[in-house]
């Protein structure tokens, strides 16, 4: 849905800024600087896509692993503490951003 709104926005913009181009309107600069700030908000959004799906490989990870040891029978302890490395993680990561 954002990436049909980003579109649409970009058309609307690049439509809008020809037009002005054509009149020789001062609007056509203010145009090319939308559509610089809509790349760096398209960009942005990406990271922040690649970021919340790196996080979601690491709860997946965690579930699974979690499942097997309560399985396996696994000392609780060590079942919250693979949970507390995993907390741990995100947060570093986190962080890291």
């Amino acid at each position: 849905m954002i990436d049909t709104i980003i579109t649409r926005m970009r058309r609307r913009i690049d439509i809008v800024r020809l037009d002005a181009k054509a009149r020789q309107d001062v609007l056509y600069h203010d145009m090319n600087e939308l559509l610089s700030l809509l790349g760096m908000l398209e960009r942005e959004l990406d990271a922040k896509l690649a970021e919340a799906e790196a996080r979601s490989e690491v709860l997946e990870t965690l579930a699974m692993d979690v499942a097997a040891d309560l399985y396996d029978g696994v000392d609780a302890h060590k079942i919250d503490q693979r949970i507390m490395d995993a907390i741990r993680q995100l947060n570093e990561e986190g962080e890291d951003q």
